[in-house]
């Protein structure tokens, strides 16, 4: 009894998401417990006398019976609420992370200007910045120092100066980092913004770097980016790190007089005071519109003094003094709500439209409006484009001394959890969710955040909860923001509770944000503990899920062994339970890792399978996908009459969807199909389509890619050094983002088209660099092709031996991954050296091994009937020789 209340009752909400069954089951168990809880009390108050001997007779069998009813109710209850648990990862796991990042770009622009602030006059200081920003070449400026600083004066005192204008035009950007919770926070929140793409096999912050670096001229200006960094272990140039400058006496008095323009005797006495903070100046100078600088300064000398005598010495800096004393105006403590209202806004870092003031505080409805005008007229609070928001360096001081409480606080919760619940609808509402979300995410992510903080009862924990799972689902499809930290918080709260389920799906959550942020080993280890919490608690599900992507890790790190067993594990308890979404997910998986080991007739069988099971789901993203594989795996086997029907099945699939970027794949896969059937011509139309196609969504990779087929196609057509400039080109591109794999492949073509044209002391070092390169990513295919090139230009340099031991390498390489193709083709290069070397009798063996293969495959009867006529000729001239000896043998 005590269990089920804890545990079961206390913990489903009121009102909220879960279904009507689970309603329905738990309003029953509810009346069951209140009924096995009236037949206990009945019977130990009847536990005397003659009636209480009757009635204990009768007590095990009616105990028994509500025993029976009670097991069957929490039964019922634990299949409903795992279904509904089920369906909520269902929708998280159907749709692909990322999916919605384009619409936020759409939703939350960066703030292109900031308005002029003139908080002071550093001129000195903003000259040198100015001097910096104006001249060739990057330039990085840090405004560091104590919040009140006035480091966002300085920094919008330069924007607006008109030769910045004038350099940078509509290239500068302002971002305010205040509600996002870390630097990844940060760059995910830029990435979105400037409608960059990414996903979980690519780096947001060089996705960033990149996009930046190839806009000419771009200012970016970080906001409160200071609260954010130094990260552990960077150490940084003492040179960053100096603070900005106070203001100087007269510069705080022209501050003072912009805001209040009338002063007496004691204004230098307290401006002195003020240590040159801006907004310490700033605050006063709102209250110098009505007291005098003397009034002003008095009470500034006499909550010093009284704070000197408090016992445990507490002395607070000028700027927490200017801000204790707004809040102690008579303004401010007169308003009814003021002192109620400054907390709530403090927790709120994004601040909150005016006209929604009232939607969250309903309790405050009838007076808000003018208590936010005092907050504005005392300095407390200021509007930015139409929202009320309070400075970071207000906000931490009010939540030091006061936090919220009370109603309002469960108000605001209330507001900000039911947006987070708006997630649910985004497939239906998607413009509008993710611009009410992006724009609110910093809000609800801190709110949630205080919640987890403080003690709450098992209702408010399950809301929480709910709240926080929405909105690291938004993250998950739209690349925003960062909820690893809310959740990490979330799932301390829960295990401190003893709700160790609860804590184990915020450690998979976790597990996941971290895996689409390419934060492999961490999110490995991360998973792992979640698939052990989930195995001791015995919940199959739960470690099912964190299998699968461990086993996606796993192949992302061309683990291919491991990665299908995981997969093949999770697939089955998906398979056990009737989950059809699961199951197909592990065998596409699976089918794309049998792909990469060239195993292609099990991977198409495989691809076939899940396809098959997303179509009866109706998941047609999903289906789309497959089609894809499988199309390039038909590509790949040079199957091209039944390969591009697929990729432009695939390709229309894609474009419905609007999966812009799986449809720019296909063109590519398009132009390499062309390209392979030597179609030149054809293919470099498409590969230009799909590169512009990359190009519109800022997909860096995508466009090197394309580059680098289409050198491919120029090195056919003999164009030479304009297949060298398009392999420059894409060498940098694979550079840029970190793709050792694709710089490789450039390295490679390029010591190719340099043997190609007998440029052979060129072409080794790059074929050595490529070959050692993809030797150290685990590609040992590239890397035996390279062995092999380079053997053929040691052959064509007569230094045999050593070429025959390259081809040999390469050769045995390919016999191990089963390529028996490029088995033949060293065959014929080793045929070729043996020749030259005059070792006739093992060039004529190695050839025939080579036609022996072309004809067995037969897939490539050009290169079988060129080796057979090579062939041909050396037994021709074989027997000439055996005839020559004989005849000298006579003599």
């Amino acid at each position: 009894m005590a269990w089920i209340t804890e545990q079961i009752l206390n913990r489903i909400p009121l009102k909220g998401k879960y279904d009507e069954t689970t309603f329905e089951v738990v309003d029953s168990l509810a009346k069951m417990c209140d009924k096995v809880d009236h037949a206990i009390k009945r019977h130990d108050s009847s536990s005397t006398g003659a009636l209480g001997a009757i009635r204990q007779m009768t007590t095990p069998q009616s105990i028994q019976k509500l025993h029976q009813e009670l097991d069957a109710l929490t039964l019922r209850f634990t299949v409903a609420h795992t279904m509904h648990v089920g369906e909520q990862v269902e929708k998280m796991r159907s749709m692909t992370a990322g999916v919605y990042s384009e619409q936020v770009h759409d939703a939350l622009q960066l703030q292109g200007r900031v308005s002029p602030q003139p908080r002071g006059t550093r001129e000195m200081v903003i000259a040198d910045i100015i001097r910096l920003l104006s001249s060739e070449g990057p330039a990085r400026v840090s405004l560091l120092g104590t919040g009140g600083i006035g480091k966002t004066s300085l920094a919008s005192a330069v924007l607006n100066d008109p030769r910045i204008k004038n350099k940078y035009g509509q290239r500068t950007l302002f971002a305010n980092c205040a509600g996002l919770a870390s630097a990844e926070g940060i760059i995910e929140a830029l990435a979105a913004s400037l409608g960059l793409r990414h996903d979980s096999d690519s780096d947001a912050r060089q996705t960033v770097f990149d996009y930046l670096s190839s806009r000419s001229q771009t200012l970016l200006v970080l906001e409160n980016l200071d609260s954010k960094c130094p990260p552990p272990g960077v150490n940084w140039d003492a040179t960053y790190l100096q603070p900005a400058e106070k203001l100087t006496l007269d510069a705080a008095r022209q501050v003072w007089s912009s805001i209040a323009p009338t002063g007496d005797g004691n204004l230098d006495q307290l401006l002195s005071r003020l240590d040159g903070q801006p907004l310490a100046i700033h605050l006063l100078a709102h209250q110098g519109r009505r007291l005098s600088p003397t009034n002003i300064l008095a009470a500034y000398q006499k909550e010093e003094a009284r704070l000197k005598k408090l016992d445990d010495g507490a002395q607070l800096t000028s700027l927490e003094m200017s801000m204790l004393l707004s809040l102690q105006s008579d303004a401010v403590t007169q308003d009814p709500h003021a002192q109620e209202l400054l907390p709530i806004l403090s927790l709120l870092p994004d601040g909150v439209p005016m006209e929604a003031l009232r939607q969250m505080l309903p309790s405050m409805s009838s007076t808000i409006t003018t208590t936010a005008t005092v907050l504005l007229q005392a300095a407390l609070a200021f509007e930015d484009r139409g929202r009320l928001r309070i400075s970071s360096p207000i906000r931490d001081f009010v939540l030091s001394r006061d936090r919220p409480t009370g109603s309002s606080l469960q108000e605001v919760r209330h507001h900000f959890m039911n947006l987070a619940q708006q997630v649910g609808e985004i497939d239906l509402r998607t413009k509008e969710v993710v611009e009410v979300l992006a724009t609110e995410f910093g809000n609800i992510n801190s709110v949630l955040m205080n919640s987890w903080e403080e003690s709450h009862d098992g209702q408010d924990a399950n809301e929480m909860l709910e709240a926080t799972e929405r909105l690291s689902e938004f993250s998950y499809l739209t690349n925003y923001g960062d909820c690893i930290p809310l959740l990490e918080r979330a799932k301390t709260s829960l295990a401190s509770t003893d709700n160790w389920l609860s804590a184990a799906r915020c450690m998979w959550r976790v597990g996941v944000m971290l895996r689409i942020r390419r934060r492999n080993r961490e999110a490995f280890a991360v998973l792992q503990k979640a698939q052990a919490a989930f195995d001791a608690l015995g919940d199959r599900l739960g470690a099912a899920q964190c299998k699968q992507t461990l086993g996606d890790i796993l192949y992302a790190q061309h683990r291919y062994s491991a990665a299908t067993s995981l997969l093949n594990e999770a697939g089955v308890e998906y398979e056990r339970r009737g989950d059809i979404l699961g199951a197909a997910q592990c065998k596409q998986s699976i089918g794309n890792v049998l792909r990469m080991q060239h195993r292609y007739a099990e991977a198409i069988s495989t691809l076939e399978e899940a396809k098959a099971s997303f179509s009866g789901i109706g998941n047609w993203h999903r289906v789309a996908q497959c089609t894809q594989s499988l199309g390039n795996i038909l590509r790949i086997q040079e199957q091209y009459g039944e390969a591009i029907p697929m990729l432009e099945d695939a390709k229309t699939s894609l474009e419905a969807i609007g999966d812009t970027l799986g449809a720019a794949q296909c063109t590519r896969s398009l132009g390499d199909a062309l390209y392979m059937q030597g179609h030149y011509d054809a293919a470099a139309g498409t590969l230009e389509e799909a590169r512009t196609a990359f190009e519109a969504v800022d997909d860096l990779l995508g466009v090197a890619q394309c580059q680098k087929r289409i050198s491919d196609v120029l090195r056919m057509q003999a164009q030479y050094e304009a297949a060298i400039s398009k392999l420059e080109e894409a060498k940098v591109n694979f550079e840029a983002i970190g793709d050792r794999h694709g710089k490789a492949q450039c390295t490679q073509s390029l010591g190719n088209i340099f043997r190609m044209q007998g440029q052979y002391d060129r072409a080794v070092p790059l074929l050595r660099d490529s070959m050692v390169a993809f030797k150290t990513i685990g590609n040992i295919f590239n890397a035996a092709h390279c062995a092999r090139s380079l053997g053929d230009v040691l052959r064509m340099e007569a230094r045999y031996d050593t070429a025959v031991r390259m081809l040999q390498e390469a050769k045995a390489v390919f016999g191990e991954l089963g390529e028996r193709l490029e088995v033949a083709r060293c065959n014929q290069l080793l045929a070729a050296t043996y020749f030259a070397a005059n070792r006739r009798e093992q060039a004529e063996a190695v050839m025939r091994q080579a036609v022996e293969i072309y004809e067995d495959v037969g897939s490539a009867e050009e290169e079988a009937e060129e080796c057979r006529v090579a062939l041909t000729k050396l037994r021709s001239n074989l027997r000439k020789r055996d005839k020559t000896k004989a005849r000298l043998s006579l003599h």
